[in-house]
């Protein structure tokens, strides 16, 4: 197994993560929006990575003037 694994996360640890509720996820899920996420069986598990690369995919940056870019 590669040093840098990462284990997979729950449901409940992404939604703790992304301080929101497991139940968002779901519907983020049904919806095809949301970060990714790996199904293992019948479990829902999301890699760290990916829910880092979603948070950075959403962070948004002021521009000069002020507003978001």
């Amino acid at each position: 197994m590669p040093t840098d694994f990462e284990p997979l996360l729950t449901e409940i640890d992404a939604a703790e993560f992304l301080n929101t509720h497991p139940g968002t996820l779901r519907n983020w899920r049904c919806k095809g929006k949301g970060p990714e996420y790996v199904a293992v069986g019948a479990a829902i598990r999301y890699a760290p990575q990916a829910l880092r690369d979603y948070v950075e995919a959403r962070t948004r940056r002021p521009d000069r003037a002020g507003k978001s870019a």
